[in-house]
């Protein structure tokens, strides 16, 4: 007899999981509905819908935001789930640690999925010819500056690879060319900025501390560059 309870509870088990793998994937899409429209609007073209929704993206830590309210919507389910089959207890949990651990997994795994793979590939699904972009432009000196000029537009940053000179202030002028893109907010962490970037020219200013590379890259980390750092 107990046997045969054994058996049947098993499918149970196995379809709680499928149920929390299902959920994972829903809670983990749900905040992302609004860069998926966002990715659509920049490539088919619609660049008043896509102006509108660029407001979001300056929010400091957007991506991470997304992030934490796919959590809370799975935390949400997983506290109804428990308080429905009635484990909504730390034995219960427990319990229950099967199907909350695939919940909480899936919502990061498709969270990571958008962040690293699904947007950094739309970059290179925008309208319009590719434009060849040098290895290093030519920087110039100015009054013991380095001024570096790069153009915004929907297809990134041209040229998005620069050498600059170490312990050496950089003048970082950007010529805005269309403001309907994600490409119209500028991040590099180790240097500091978070911008908005607007029509005509943006100038953002650095010192380079140490030999290596300075990463920057739009809001949504689609279009990316660096700053080749050089004694």
């Amino acid at each position: 007899m107990e046997k045969n309870i054994s058996n049947c509870c098993k499918p149970v088990k196995k379809f709680s999981e499928r149920k929390g793998f299902f959920w994972g994937i829903v809670y983990g899409l749900m905040p992302h509905t609004f860069c998926i429209f966002f990715v659509l609007c920049s490539v088919v073209g619609a660049t008043t819908g896509s102006i509108f929704l660029k407001r979001f993206f300056v929010i400091p830590h957007f991506f991470q935001i997304l992030v934490g309210l796919s959590l809370f919507f799975a935390t949400l389910s997983a506290s109804i789930y428990l308080r429905r089959t009635g484990n909504f207890s730390l034995v219960g949990a427990k319990r229950k640690w099967s199907y909350l651990t695939i919940l909480f997994i899936t919502t990061i795994c498709v969270n990571l999925f958008f962040y690293y793979i699904v947007f950094p590939l739309a970059a290179n699904v925008n309208s319009g010819p590719k434009i060849a972009q040098p290895a290093s432009p030519e920087v110039t000196i100015e009054n013991g500056v380095q001024v570096v000029r790069m153009t915004q537009t929907g297809r990134g940053y041209q040229p998005n690879v620069v050498t600059v000179k170490v312990d050496m202030p950089v003048k970082w002028i950007i010529t805005g060319t269309n403001t309907g893109f994600c490409t119209a907010f500028i991040v590099s962490k180790q240097s500091n900025i978070n911008r908005d970037l607007v029509l005509g020219e943006n100038v953002l200013e650095f010192t380079p501390k140490k030999i290596g590379k300075i990463n920057f890259s739009c809001a949504m980390n689609m279009y990316k560059g660096y700053f080749n750092v050089v004694e």
